[in-house]
């Protein structure tokens, strides 16, 4: 019976043990769970610092078969003219669907260059952008992309993209040519611009008199004055009457 006792005990403190243990595991992962949750929807703030009043305008152009002469003669392929009213910040993208090569498509390879092709993007006579490209391999059948972005002030300005081409003297039956082409530019203006406005017109001075100007004068009174009058004479003063006050009756008493 005792030994039985001491069973039953053991094996309760051996559960007690096991129960314990459980709960640490329990509050454990739960921590770590916590953690985990809590890094998982941890967000980064970003910061946008906004044009001030912006205005978005978007121009676009587009044109087709345009041929390049084949000794590097430039040529301007399509423009767009824009008029931003402040300071602003353009976007020219251009799309050119570029042909180099034989006209019948005849293939010709050469560790050379075969042909050679120079586009840019131009703002007001300034490139913006330089594409250069030397071709091994002929005929070239591909799309040719250019984008930039760039500051612009207020005012009248050109965008323009124009290529030029080189081929090979003997190569009098190939051709440089764009089937089809499109430009297009995204202007965000502030509406405010930073250079102060020169005026061009002088305006008119003030016209200065040039005769003599004769001052009002104040006319002085002319003749005698004649002063009031004094009086002359003794004043004699009015008497001031004397008053002499009547004895008060003495009343007797009756007996």
């Amino acid at each position: 019976m005792l030994v039985q006792k001491q069973r039953i005990f053991h094996l309760c403190i051996a559960l007690g043990l096991l129960a314990l243990s459980g709960v640490g595991l329990y509050f454990v992962f739960m921590s770590n769970g916590v953690s985990a949750h809590s890094k998982k929807t941890h967000v980064s703030t970003v910061t946008v610092t906004p044009i001030a009043n912006p205005s978005i305008q978007m121009l676009s152009t587009s044109f087709s078969s345009v041929s390049l002469s084949r000794d590097g003669k430039q040529n301007t392929l399509e423009h767009i003219a824009l008029s931003p009213t402040g300071d602003s910040q353009i976007q020219v993208s251009a799309m050119l669907d570029l042909y180099m090569g034989d006209k019948a498509g005849r293939p010709e390879t050469s560790k050379g260059s075969l042909g050679k092709l120079i586009c840019s993007l131009n703002l007001d006579n300034t490139s913006l952008l330089s594409l250069q490209r030397e071709f091994h391999r002929l005929p070239v059948d591909r799309m040719v992309e250019l984008t930039t972005t760039a500051p612009v002030s207020a005012g009248n300005h050109t965008l323009a993209v124009i290529c030029k081409g080189w081929l090979g003297s003997k190569k009098s039956n190939s051709v440089i040519c764009f089937s089809s082409g499109s430009m297009s530019v995204i202007i965000a203006s502030s509406g405010t611009s930073s250079i102060t406005p020169t005026p061009t017109d002088t305006p008119p001075p003030t016209p200065t008199p040039t005769g003599t100007t004769t001052p009002t004068l104040t006319p002085t009174p002319t003749g005698t004055i004649t002063p009031t009058p004094t009086p002359t004479g003794t004043v004699t003063p009015t008497p001031t009457p004397t008053v002499t006050p009547s004895p008060t009756p003495l009343i007797s008493p009756t007996t």
